[in-house]
């Protein structure tokens, strides 16, 4: 308590020091047998109570308050990892021209960065996308673009996105959309879409796999840059040769039917002032497949049979649209070719027996009939 009261000032120090002389003088007044004198005595021994019970009732944290603490300054905000930021954005405006010429080419336009500002060369200037992190960082990079050693087999990869600042996006793969570009760069090619699987042979032939659709091309930067190509539609698959007849004198199974070909990827859209990405191309429809022989002659059954009819073509795929330009002085990008109808599956030739069996039609608009 002495450490308390040291601490509390001399306001506290004389209200105790009334307390206990208030208590002393009630003390002697109720020897007095005068009514007054009682009264007085009474209210002397209350207030004498009330002025040391009032700092011993004081909460410890007002009677011994805790040392003050000065507050905390706060923490500013991370700075760029960019010392010179605002420069590197000052010289990109000022200097389209050369990254037009250059193709954005972030090799090239960091090297002369760091040759015009020393300050800026830091580990986070570029960036570049990966396989594993195809987008590439906030500043300066290429978005990564994958091929058949990073994609894998029969999924669609997209292309990585382009520095946030500064970079071109990465080529998609497999079917799969270019990647953007970030302020300043060209979007990234779509990839060629997966072919369509061969029919199996049968009675009758498989039919052939429809081709997979062609990646859209990226989007170019959105303050300059040209948007990326769409990728071309996959080439539908061959539809499966007919089966020879296992019956004697039986007709030959048809060819199945060529896969369509796949559509071709929309062009990406362009930045300001630059053209929009071209079409892909539709994918080339599958052939029809060839009719299976006809069944050979036999005792009971000596003409040889039919051969079996060929499969009709796949439909070709339709050119992609081509990207929209950027602003008042952009230009669209050209719509893609549709692809190649494919051709009909030859008929299967009737094998001879005590006579020989007629030959199968040929499939679709482009087969050739054989003679009967």
């Amino acid at each position: 308590m002495s450490n308390c009261l040291a601490n509390t000032g001399s306001g506290l120090f004389w209200l105790f020091a009334t307390g206990c002389v208030a208590i002393i003088l009630g003390i002697l007044a109720l020897r007095s047998r005068r009514s007054r004198a009682t009264l007085l005595a009474l209210l002397l021994l209350a207030g004498g109570i009330g002025a040391i019970c009032v700092p011993l009732a004081k909460p410890a944290s007002a009677a011994c308050p805790a040392p003050a603490t000065q507050a905390a300054t706060p923490i500013s905000a991370v700075s760029s990892p960019l010392p010179c930021l605002r420069e590197v954005k000052a010289w990109l405006t000022s200097h389209h021209q050369f990254l037009i010429d250059n193709s954005f080419s972030v090799s090239i336009v960091s090297a002369t960065i760091e040759q015009q500002f020393p300050q800026c060369t830091t580990p986070f200037l570029v960036q570049n996308g990966t396989a594993d992190h195809p987008d590439a960082g906030k500043l300066l990079g290429d978005g990564f673009s994958f091929d058949a050693s990073t994609c894998s087999s029969g999924s669609a990869c997209i292309g990585g996105r382009g520095g946030a600042l500064l970079g071109n996006g990465g080529n998609g793969y497999n079917g799969g959309a270019g990647g953007n570009a970030g302020k300043y760069g060209n979007g990234g090619s779509g990839g060629v879409g997966l072919a369509g699987q061969d029919g199996m042979p049968g009675g009758p032939g498989g039919a052939g796999g429809n081709g997979g659709a062609g990646g859209n091309g990226g989007a170019g930067g959105s303050i300059l840059g040209n948007g990326g190509a769409g990728g071309a539609g996959g080439i539908g698959g061959n539809g499966g040769i007919g089966m020879m007849s296992p019956v004697p004198g039986g007709p030959g199974s048809n060819g199945g039917s060529g896969g369509n070909g796949g559509p071709g990827g929309m062009g990406g859209s362009a930045g300001s002032r630059g053209v929009g990405g071209s079409g892909g191309a539709g994918g080339n429809a599958g052939n029809g497949g060839t009719g299976g022989n006809g069944g050979a002659g036999w005792v009971f059954q000596p003409n040889g049979g039919p051969g079996g009819d060929g499969g009709p073509a796949g439909t070709p795929g339709a050119g992609g649209l081509g990207g929209m330009g950027g602003g008042s002085l952009g230009v669209a990008g050209p719509n893609g070719a549709g692809g190649t109808g494919g051709n009909g599956g030859a008929g299967g030739p009737g094998v001879p027996g005590g006579s020989p069996g007629p030959g199968g039609g040929g499939g679709g608009i482009f087969g050739a009939e054989a003679e009967r």
